[in-house]
């Protein structure tokens, strides 16, 4: 129904002990550039149940669970009950679920990454997420 280019802004990560993380990035995070209707309000927690490691780089983690919420309006078509919008909400999806829906989610920790104090934008070398479900 809709595709935009994201470009990441600010990423909101904590690490808890052992150096999980937790991962939320909404809208306001980013420069959402629509090239077919308008993805206007977006919201993702992402739970890993893996550690994180400085220098490492992860193809589809394991996950605790995905939350999030994704509002836009259809410009160029409506839904095929003729609502001009749409409006998910999902809360503690399984990584088999995020996964087996064609979501993929990828990152790398630089090599210098300071953990102790969760996770920065500027230490991440890669940061692919996307969700389709």
């Amino acid at each position: 129904m809709f595709r935009s280019i994201l470009t990441v802004g600010i990423i909101a990560a904590t690490a808890t002990s052992a150096h999980a993380l937790i991962l939320e990035f909404n809208n306001t995070d980013f420069t959402v550039t629509p090239e077919f209707n308008r993805l206007r309000d977006f919201a993702f927690r992402i739970d890993l149940a893996e550690p994180i490691v400085a220098g490492q780089t992860y193809a589809n983690p394991t996950l605790n669970s995905v939350d999030y919420t994704v509002f836009g309006i259809l410009d160029s078509e409506p839904t095929p009950s003729g609502f001009p919008a749409f409006d998910l909400r999902r809360n503690a999806i399984t990584d088999e679920e995020f996964y087996g829906q064609g979501s993929s989610f990828d990152f790398g920790i630089s090599a210098s990454a300071d953990l102790s104090d969760g996770l920065q934008l500027s230490e991440l070398s890669i940061f692919t997420f996307n969700a389709c479900g």
